[in-house]
């Protein structure tokens, strides 16, 4: 039940940065204070997950996976997804 709570969440939260252009977000390379808020957003959010098997779509995993990569999230956060 958290699970679909957090996917739920992540999606509207990080929908805007979804939609923008990756090739945009890696030039200014997390500068901003937006671009830093999105950073502990997807960190916080991969923290949260359960760790359960088949809880979370894999779908999801991988955009978030996308995302993380596209904040330039911590390597443990990545490595986290990818395990998932």
């Amino acid at each position: 039940r958290i699970g679909g709570v957090l996917m739920h969440y992540a999606q509207r939260s990080l929908q805007s940065l979804i939609e923008m252009d990756s090739n945009m977000l890696s030039k200014s390379k997390g500068n901003t204070p937006l671009e830093h808020e999105q950073r502990i957003l997807v960190e916080t959010i991969v923290s949260l997950l359960p760790a359960g098997k088949n809880i979370i779509s894999t779908s999801f995993l991988f955009g978030l996976l996308r995302t993380a990569i596209i904040v330039d999230t911590t390597v443990a956060c990545r490595l986290d997804l990818e395990r998932r």
